[in-house]
């Protein structure tokens, strides 16, 4: 990979504490052999976020693309589109809230991804996923669903349950999955698990037995785990949040995430593009 570029993109809104935790955290723990670009998409942060992302020293030249308000799943694609402008080898996509606690993650994933044959590998944090579902049996380190044959990559369930706060994409993923479905998803709520059931059913990884870098856990936690109060982008009780929990709205989601002849969705490109910072901030 020291030849080739590796994308590390984030999404965040007004979350300047921890988007500016999460990117040192990458600073201090990326491989620093690899070619990396950063590349930020904001939502509108009305709470200093942009002034933090100028003052901040990263090993690596920076890019900030510029929303208003597109949520998660909008965001994302300005991330697809901007990437699919370069010439790179792999990609990580990160939600602000995440923190690598040691290095070797980047590497662990890259051999995973090399020995799986699966492009789309997500990161399934154990112990929220245990937290927040109270399974009657708490998923375990030891005890995956299924390890692929390589050895290199763990499913702890199927793509219908996966997280989406870090998950890997290449060129080849983008081209036959295409973007976010923005339009059915447009604030939270089950984007992420779509697209990755896409990508599955194109084969980049698996809809039964969904699969993480084996032993992710070791290397990355979540704020959720970390702060004794958690900060939310968009308060829980709030409208749009209200509207994404309505039991007619969860019902039409899940059929669309379900449908099993989704692959290849295009979002229309037309003001798709997210403005982009004239300038990629230089290595210090």
């Amino acid at each position: 990979m020291s030849g080739q570029r590796a994308i590390f993109a984030v999404t965040t809104f007004n979350r300047r504490a921890y988007l500016r935790e999460c990117l040192e955290s990458w600073a201090a723990t990326r491989d620093p052999a690899w070619n990396w670009l950063v590349v930020v998409a904001d939502d509108g942060s009305t709470d200093g976020t942009l002034d933090d992302l100028q003052a901040l020293r990263l090993p690596a030249d920076c890019v900030v693309l510029r929303n208003d308000r597109r949520g998660a799943g909008g965001q994302t694609n300005t991330i697809f589109d901007y990437c699919r402008r370069l010439d790179y080898a792999l990609g990580f996509k990160a939600d602000d809230d995440l923190v690598f606690r040691a290095k070797g993650w980047d590497r662990l994933y890259r051999r995973a991804m090399a020995e799986s044959g699966f492009d789309h590998l997500c990161h399934l944090n154990l112990r929220l996923w245990n937290q927040e579902r109270r399974p009657a049996v708490p998923l375990a380190p030891a005890t995956p669903l299924a390890v692929d044959s390589s050895g290199t990559a763990a499913a702890y369930t199927d793509v219908y349950n996966c997280m989406g706060c870090l998950f890997t994409f290449t060129p080849r993923v983008l081209d036959a999955v295409g973007d976010v479905d923005e339009r059915n998803f447009p604030v939270r709520g089950d984007w992420h698990i779509d697209y990755s059931a896409r990508a599955a059913r194109a084969g980049f990884n698996r809809v039964a037995t969904f699969f993480d870098a084996r032993n992710s856990n070791d290397f990355i936690d979540l704020q959720n785990n970390l702060k004794p109060t958690y900060i939310h982008s968009i308060a829980p009780q709030s409208q749009a949040m209200r509207r994404v929990a309505a039991p007619a709205e969860v019902a039409r989601r899940q059929a669309i995430v379900h449908d099993e002849r989704r692959v290849l969705v295009r979002m229309e490109r037309a003001g798709a593009i997210a403005p982009v910072d004239a300038h990629a901030r230089q290595r210090p």
